[in-house]
């Protein structure tokens, strides 16, 4: 654990510079007879330019009165002793009631690093870490793309969501949660979990299909919500590569639904539009996992290709046929993850292998899939939020 140095918190009055003043000083210091000097009277006054009044200068008495106070909970009183040196290094914690250098253990020592992340000079370069009940170091530069480079985690990364460049663990959530519930600059920026529009390369041959994709964060309820923006197409015309592309394992929804296992892309296609029945247009189809409060919208589009070479379509339209024409699959789907304050909360566990379908009985089953349908629609709860937003 690191041991933070003495910081302004010491002082219940911090003291402050005293104002120049703009008036000349032949002016300010000739005063006109039987007049009142109202800016030495202001001075004087102020609450501003008064003595400040350090804490350790308070009476003993005072002090111990607020030892009665914290003496439940002697992770506070700890923290109380930690705002000035002189406190920690005195009989101070004895006379509240707690031993000198007496460890902290189990609660206790949950609660006081609790509290030392909640401090602007702490939580700006340490998290708490609830697996190894330490403060672990990171770097405010941390984003999704490159998750370890700056969040120091000892312990397994617990993933929320896999998808190519983009991993997210739960202390990088908890960061972003420490910045909207402590305030800047503790923890991590909204801004850290968002990606624009990005392409990602081909894995394999060229005749993999295009795919960009984009992540927004969004806190709502003081729950953390996540959309992610995919878009598959085939732009050289090739229909049958993109079939086999998102028949393909490996592609994730969530940590319970691959892209080869979605009912749209898995069910039968009738074949009624010779001579590429592999797709149907669509629009906002929705899907859900039944495990986790994840959905995800479909929409496929055989629309005008900004690139790549004229291909038959669909349809026996002229109009379609004149123009470089490709599938375009678009899927945008809404994560709710919680409020991020333990990875054994209930809902970041169920974004998790934590609690995988496969070690619950039918009747647990049953009672996890009523769980998740009463949360409602994720995008339903995102959309209400945007447009609070923009009133």
């Amino acid at each position: 654990m690191a041991h933070p140095a003495p910081h302004a918190s010491a002082a219940i009055g911090e003291s402050t510079e005293t104002p120049t003043s703009s008036v000349p000083e032949a002016v300010s210091s000739s005063p006109v007879p039987g007049q009142v000097d109202a800016t030495r009277e202001d001075q004087t006054s102020s609450p501003s330019e008064r003595e400040p009044l350090h804490i350790k200068l308070l009476p003993p008495d005072i002090l111990l009165e607020i030892g009665d106070q914290l003496r439940q909970n002697p992770e506070s009183i700890l923290a109380f002793a930690l705002t000035c040196k002189d406190f920690y290094q005195s009989d101070l914690l004895q006379r509240m009631g707690m031993a000198a250098g007496s460890p902290l253990r189990g609660q206790q020592l949950h609660a006081f690093l609790l509290l030392l992340e909640k401090d602007p000079s702490i939580g700006n370069q340490w998290y708490y870490c609830m697996e190894c009940c330490v403060l672990h170091p990171f770097t405010p530069e941390s984003d999704t793309r490159s998750p370890w480079s700056g969040i120091v985690d000892q312990m397994t990364p617990k993933f929320c969501l896999r998808s190519f460049r983009y991993k997210l663990t739960y202390n990088h959530a908890r960061l972003v949660m420490n910045r909207h519930l402590y305030g800047a600059p503790c923890g991590l920026s909204l801004d850290s979990l968002n990606v624009p529009p990005t392409r990602v390369p081909s894995e394999s041959t060229t005749e993999s299909p295009e795919w960009e994709e984009s992540w927004c964060a969004k806190v709502i309820d003081n729950e953390l919500f996540l959309r992610a923006t995919r878009t598959i197409s085939s732009h050289d015309g090739n229909h049958r590569s993109l079939r086999r592309f998102l028949n393909s394992p490996g592609y994730w929804w969530c940590n319970f639904t691959i892209l080869a296992m979605d009912r749209l892309f898995r069910e039968p296609l009738f074949a009624d539009r010779p001579p590429f029945p592999l797709f149907f247009e669509c629009r906002d189809v929705r899907c859900s996992c039944r495990w986790c409060p994840t959905e995800w919208y479909t929409t496929i589009e055989w629309k005008e290709s900004p690139g790549g070479s004229q291909s038959r379509g669909p349809s026996s339209s002229s109009e379609k046929q004149k123009g470089q024409f490709a599938w375009f699959i678009t899927v945008v789907s809404y994560h709710r993850l919680g409020t991020c304050r333990s990875f054994r909360d209930w809902n970041w566990a169920v974004m998790t292998d934590a609690m995988a379908p496969f070690h619950l009985d039918d009747m647990r089953a049953a009672e996890h899939e009523e769980r998740i349908r009463a949360l409602g629609s994720v995008r339903d709860i995102w959309r209400a939020a945007v447009a609070a937003e923009s009133q």
